[in-house]
């Protein structure tokens, strides 16, 4: 008996040195970078002031240009859509109530940097411009270049709409 509590022992003790010896990417605050993928587009609206407010969209639908269903028929005021890691251009497909179709392009500068041997690559984005069609959507506006940078970025992109009946 006496043999076997030693052995316990021992092994407890050597997981519990290999556990505290082991670096890695267990901080999240190392890792923080590599979800930060996507922008944050908000649907405003213009007033009889000339003034942008918030609003929601009902019944949208978001298709990306490799045809992921992203959103199908949502009602939402802001939307995440993933950045192409391959490519300087993401595109996505808006259907407003199944009819109206609208495309939005997002232009980016991409940078890949060295996170750290276990956390592996990540990539920044930072948006160069945005264009869309002009269908239900009236404009967009860039707010926010940096694509998730910060936690107090509350939007990237205004997506200007039409008002509905």
């Amino acid at each position: 008996m006496r043999k076997i509590n030693c052995k316990l022992r021992d092994t407890s003790t050597s997981l519990l040195v290999a556990l505290l010896l082991l670096p890695g990417c267990s901080d999240i605050t190392d890792c923080k970078y590599t979800a930060n993928r996507s922008i944050k587009v908000n649907f405003t609206q213009l007033t009889a002031r000339n003034t942008l407010v918030d609003t929601t969209v009902s019944h949208l639908s978001v298709i990306t240009a490799s045809g992921t269903l992203l959103y199908d028929s949502v009602a939402a005021r802001q939307l995440q859509l993933p950045l192409s890691q391959l490519s300087d251009t993401s595109a996505f497909y808006f259907y407003f109530d199944s009819v109206a179709v609208d495309t939005l392009s997002v232009f980016v500068q991409r940078k890949i940097e060295m996170i750290s041997p276990e956390c592996g690559f990540n990539t920044r984005f930072l948006i160069d411009s945005v264009k869309s069609s002009l269908n239900h959507i009236v404009r967009t506006i860039l707010v926010e270049k940096a694509v998730g940078e910060t936690a107090n970025t509350d939007r990237n992109i205004n997506i200007v709409v039409k008002k509905r009946p």
